[in-house]
């Protein structure tokens, strides 16, 4: 169902520069679904006006698409599919995702954000809190360092951009992971990533496409 809704917003977000006599966004993505499939009435509602696109990878499935941004509290964005699957981002970094297998419900990462805001090399613990199948909360905390990594270019909507690149090698007794971060130090924002949500989901890539003109 996800490569599916993900192939329909993408149909949606072309749409939004449609003519006033053509069908709408959300008819012409509605005829990419199965009944069960439907797009959800909080993504319609949200749809409707040009928003901030995020681009995400599930990289272990091997599917990526679009997501809009749904709401925004001070440093946190939460950014809705379709099916009304959502992610939360905290300055850029992974917070929490929703509707995706995983579990993930949080995400301490203090220190490591400061590292990666000041481009400086250092060590930092990062904690992950986790609701299994059980309703129970687990919470893994891991040890990362934390590397400048230099400049790199990025391509967005509104053109290519140069980077400063972070990248954080993160480990526990069980998992070992590596995240990427790639900084506008102009808009003293990340731009792109690629972030670990948990031994099932695997890496999550993201990146801040702007908003469709």
């Amino acid at each position: 169902m996800m490569r599916s809704l993900i192939i329909g917003l993408t149909a949606m977000l072309a749409a939004c520069s449609s003519q006033s006599n053509e069908p709408s966004a959300f008819e012409q993505a509605q005829s990419l679904f199965t009944q069960d499939e439907l797009v959800t009435n909080r993504f319609a509602a949200i749809a409707q006006t040009p928003r901030p696109i995020l681009q995400v990878g599930l990289i272990d499935a091997g599917t990526s698409g679009n997501m809009l941004l749904e709401a925004r509290d001070g440093r946190y964005e939460r950014y809705l599919s379709p099916d009304a699957s959502s992610i939360i981002l905290e300055d850029g970094f992974l917070h929490s995702m929703f509707g995706f297998g995983e579990g993930l419900m949080g995400v301490e990462i203090s220190e490591n954000r400061a590292l990666v805001f000041s481009g400086r090399n250092g060590w930092a613990d990062r904690i992950h809190t986790y609701l299994g199948g059980d309703d129970r909360t687990t919470f893994r905390t891991y040890r990362c360092a934390i590397a400048n990594q230099g400049s790199d270019e990025v391509a967005l909507l509104r053109g290519t951009i140069t980077t400063r690149r972070m990248a954080e090698a993160c480990r526990n007794a069980e998992h070992n992971f590596v995240n990427l971060y790639w900084i506008d130090e102009s808009r003293g924002e990340i731009v792109q990533s690629r972030q670990w949500a948990g031994p099932n989901l695997g890496a999550v890539s993201t990146r801040r496409a702007g908003v469709p003109q």
